[in-house]
């Protein structure tokens, strides 16, 4: 039986720097907004997604410069699509919730990089790692809706995640994939 336990942590670690469609958000729009991460287990890729953030994007093309983003993510809302797998990704060798309960992305810098595109700077947070990141995202503002997309490759050993014979990236690849949509209602 191959253990998704590690998929579990990869698709936290993705959580931290987006939204779900079931999430909590502080000014996103749950409905309209998602995070998945994507990693290899024995060379197969998985997919999961995370059901519970909170997501404040604060943006404007015109002041760039004072733009933020704030993103904290329920670790323990990873799924799996399987009760026993999700269960797994609470355990210490993952996400281990009983002592970090989240993982957060917070920016330092935005920055327009050409039309319709940013580069964000922040810090990725998960299981009391820390990790300067670089993303690139996509902006669309159309139909009182702003809308932040992106994808980013992060090392899951970064950040703690994946002990004993998880740590073998034969079994489960360093890195995940981490695609990200929030959308934020415009303000008028």
């Amino acid at each position: 039986m191959i253990k998704r336990n590690c998929i579990a942590i990869l698709l936290m670690m993705a959580a931290a720097l987006t939204a779900s469609a079931n999430a909590l958000a502080a000014n996103a729009d749950a409905a309209k907004s998602k995070l998945t991460v994507t990693f290899k287990q024995v060379g197969v890729p998985v997919e999961a997604a995370f059901r519970h953030f909170t997501a404040d994007v604060q943006f404007d093309p015109a002041r760039p410069a004072e733009g933020h983003a704030n993103i904290v993510i329920d670790t323990a809302s990873l799924d799996l699509g399987d009760p026993e797998y999700n269960g797994e990704i609470g355990k210490s060798e993952w996400f281990d919730v009983a002592h970090f309960p989240s993982a957060s992305f917070t920016s330092s810098a935005l920055r327009v990089t050409s039309a319709g595109q940013l580069a964000v700077s922040g810090s990725l947070s998960i299981k009391g790692h820390t990790q300067n990141i670089d993303l690139p995202v996509s902006y669309l503002q159309q139909g009182g809706l702003s809308t932040y997309s992106g994808t980013v490759v992060v090392k899951r050993l970064a950040f703690g995640l994946g002990a004993s014979e998880w740590k073998d990236i034969n079994t489960l690849a360093d890195e995940v994939t981490i695609k990200f949509v929030i959308a934020v209602p415009s303000k008028s």
